[in-house]
């Protein structure tokens, strides 16, 4: 018996109104438009896709549909020689690194169709868990608001006339300077070198948020210029003194991924933590025990714990209810012992100093703690970049070449430096964007976005951790290892110069071959063999400078604890409609 029911999609389909009849005449119906919800008040009554907010925010997917392919598709056909590894509708991922100057996490690039559309965690082989920030950065690709080519004066220029611009420059007298994040590509330290034996240009190193006063302590009491590594998963009591590990401070997708493993009911013991802190953060909601405490004292604190662990230092003076914590904090500590834990967060090397000291005393140092040889996260020198500020309002500074960072914006003295900036003979920005620092520049040559071109990072000495290209280069931007190699007078492309950084003639302990370097693409990291390092040796002098200093700061009536958002961190994605609608 046939089958004669009849199906409508909505009341409009069964009574044929003449609004149906006009949509079903199209054969593509069109979206609302972004003009008619921009004039007046609409847009707060408008109903609108998400396409049409993106297109609001100034994001375009125009370029990235033509980078897709290696040329624009003429003619919409069926793929007639169909490339291996592309099914249509079906996703495809690669292996890649995502490293920001904060976020140092190994992912997975989903993409289809050529395009990149989602980043989420690397299981498989990688480490770190991505967070807020990492998967919303590929948004960051299909900004319009992106440089599209190099510029020269405020005008639009070839990269060849840039490049003969940049050379004259770093031909003149005076200071030249290479002012960065802190750099974890080994290529990129050696583009680096190329730069300072071409033409003298001395590098430094400056982080957005300055981790400065932790790794001057490890200085202190270690000898080795680095920023401490934290192994949460080893400890069975943390304690953080305004440290919000777990959400903006140091390397939180480690450290979360990390802290996750102790936090499980059915391991049969999970660690204690005990956070100590101004301002409600992550690390504080998740807390065991959380004690409110104002800035001032948070160095207190930390004499206040030493005191109850090693009866080292003169009694501080600390609110009642602050103290019940503090001892609380020690007994679990003293019952941990070297799988205690203990991270200061401020910029403070005094506190930095007295964390440190405890961590020792604990034991922990070598189990929880570890004071590598080789430096790797947040390297930024606050003492050279003030000095470099103080040089360049001298006129002492003949060029600068500022890669990675808007020392403009966030520079803990920012309008010095743009006054500085203005008496530099030549200045040129490889930033994404043209923001506070690039925007005052002489020139400004930008670099690909990290979904668009290789890399190499190393975080941990037996690693070498790979970023690949997921889609053409959307607009005529150029890798930064390119552009330094260009104006040292030794052209190269990048993919080229990064094989040569890991062949025999640098890396004296590898050789890969072609077949090593596939699977180190398709696993996202290259294994190094390493000799183990020697163990920290401490050297640091008594601690009673510290304890004094401490024990001396003071506040007053009112005192305002700075924070960061930890969808928007350091403010370098500030322009990101995702992040901005996160909570």
């Amino acid at each position: 018996m046939a089958d004669n029911k009849i199906y409508w999609s909505g009341l409009e389909e069964l009574d044929r109104t003449p609004e149906f009849e006009r949509i079903e005449s199209q054969e593509f119906p069109a979206e609302r438009p972004v003009d008619t919800f921009l004039a007046d008040d609409r847009l707060q009554r408008a109903n609108t896709g998400r396409r049409d907010f993106l297109k609001f925010m100034g994001f375009s997917v125009t370029a990235a549909t033509l980078a897709a392919c290696e040329t624009p598709v003429v003619k919409s056909i069926p793929y007639t020689n169909k490339p291996e590894e592309i099914t249509p509708g079906v996703a495809n991922y690669y292996a890649s690194t995502y490293y920001d100057g904060h976020d140092f996490v190994n992912v997975l690039v989903k993409t289809r169709e050529g395009r990149p559309i989602f980043v989420k965690n690397n299981t498989e082989t990688g480490f770190g868990r991505v967070n807020a920030r990492v998967n919303a950065s590929v948004l960051g690709l299909y900004d319009s608001a992106r440089l599209q080519a190099p510029h020269l004066n405020g005008e639009v220029t070839t990269w060849g006339d840039l490049d003969a611009a940049v050379t004259k420059g770093l031909s003149g007298n005076g200071r030249k300077v290479l002012l960065t994040g802190t750099v974890m590509s080994p290529s990129m330290k050696r583009a680096a070198a190329a730069l300072a034996a071409s033409s003298g240009v001395e590098h430094i190193q400056c982080d957005a948020v300055s981790y400065s006063a932790a790794v001057e302590a490890m200085e202190t009491e270690f000898g080795r210029r680095v920023f401490p590594s934290y192994q949460l998963e080893m400890a069975e009591t943390v304690v953080s003194l305004n440290a919000d590990f777990l959400g903006t401070w140091g390397d939180t997708v480690w450290y979360t991924q990390q802290w996750a493993k102790t936090r499980r009911p059915e391991n049969g013991s999970m660690s204690r933590l005990h956070a100590f802190e101004s301002v409600m953060s992550l690390t504080g909601s998740n807390a065991d025990t959380r004690t409110r405490v104002k800035p001032s004292e948070q160095g207190r604190v930390a004499a206040a714990l030493l005191r109850e662990l090693t009866g080292q230092g003169a009694a501080v003076s600390l609110d009642e209810s602050v103290m019940a914590g503090v001892k609380a904090a020690a007994a679990d500590l003293k019952r941990a012992g070297t799988k205690g834990l203990v991270i200061a967060g401020d910029n403070d090397v005094a506190t930095q100093r007295i964390a440190s000291a405890i961590n020792r005393n604990l034991g922990a140092v070598g189990t929880t703690v570890k004071v590598n040889a080789t430096p790797s996260l947040y390297q930024g020198d606050d003492k050279a970049m003030a000095q470099l500020v103080a040089d360049m309002n001298a006129g002492k500074v003949s060029a600068l070449i500022v890669d990675g960072i808007n020392p403009a914006y966030h520079g803990a003295d920012a309008d010095g430096f743009k006054a500085g900036l203005e008496k530099v003979g030549f200045s040129v920005s490889t930033a994404l964007f043209a923001d506070e620092t690039a925007s005052r520049c002489t020139a400004m040559a930008p670099t690909h976005h990290w979904l668009e071109g290789w890399n190499d990072l190393q975080i941990d000495a037996p690693r070498i951790e790979l970023a690949q290209p997921t889609i053409q280069p959307l607009y005529s931007t150029r890798h930064t290892t390119e552009s330094l190699m260009a104006w040292a007078g030794q052209p190269v492309d990048a993919y080229t110069f990064l094989r040569q950084t890991h062949n025999a003639a640098y890396t004296a302990d590898a050789m890969y071959t072609d077949q090593d370097w596939n699977t180190g693409v398709h696993n996202g990291f290259l294994a190094v063999n390493v000799e183990e390092e020697a163990a920290p040796v401490h050297t640091g002098a008594d601690l009673g400078g510290a304890l004094r200093t401490v024990a001396a700061r003071k506040g007053g009536s009112f005192e305002l604890d700075l924070y960061r958002k930890v969808a928007i961190g350091d403010g370098q994605q500030a322009g990101n409609p995702m992040l901005q609608e996160t909570p």
